[in-house]
């Protein structure tokens, strides 16, 4: 037997079909290579007593919506104190980042990340960022900002065609060779005419 996983539709569609043909459970589960509480299961939670049969379209798309609302339980909702302390704070206008430091103080263990999330979840009663985050929900710098990216002051489409022609010795064309994360990298330079290369 394989170990359990959600069924897909042509299982399902297999599944009808055996149900049609009047096998038992067990065999339906040998011949689907799943076990028999699974084959159980799954008929129990998805037959249409309306119906009064097993479809398994209908049964996926139940599936699919039991996903749905299957989530996870915010960590701020879990514990009334931690939820009515953060709210208080957030009245206050501290900023999410002190209220993770003074919660953790306090021996919550609760990340910068889940009080924005919990507030932009609407998961705290009457906290909105727009009106208690000091940038009120927006960011300190567009996606498409251009502070601290690296802006050349001359472009390559600029250098002069003796260049571009190879005619000389001494125009290097330059290159960088970067290693694993926070081991540096390898600047290398490469003569156009004579081919000879640099690398430090």
């Amino acid at each position: 037997m394989k170990s359990y996983n959600h069924f897909t539709l042509s299982e399902r569609e297999s599944l009808a079909e055996k149900i049609k043909e009047g096998k038992s459970y067990r065999q339906i589960a040998k011949e689907l290579g799943r076990n028999v509480s699974s084959i159980s299961r799954e008929i129990k939670r998805n037959y249409s007593t309306k119906a009064n049969r097993y479809h398994p379209w209908r049964a996926t798309t139940l599936y699919i919506s039991r996903r749905k609302k299957c989530r996870r339980k915010c960590k701020v909702e879990k514990t009334v104190s931690l939820k009515q302390s953060i709210i208080a704070c957030l009245l206050k206008y501290w900023s999410p980042k002190t209220i993770a430091v003074k919660a953790s103080n306090e021996g919550f263990d609760i990340s910068v990340s889940t009080i924005y999330r919990a507030i932009y979840n609407k998961k705290l009663n009457g906290v909105t960022a727009k009106a208690y985050l000091r940038r009120r929900g927006y960011r300190k710098y567009s996606r498409k900002s251009k502070k601290n990216r690296f802006e050349p002051e001359h472009t390559i489409h600029e250098r002069p065609q003796v260049c571009e022609d190879k005619a000389r010795l001494g125009d290097f064309e330059g290159d960088t060779v970067s290693g694993a994360v926070g081991k540096g990298c390898i600047v290398t330079l490469v003569d156009r005419q004579s081919k000879l290369l640099l690398a430090y």
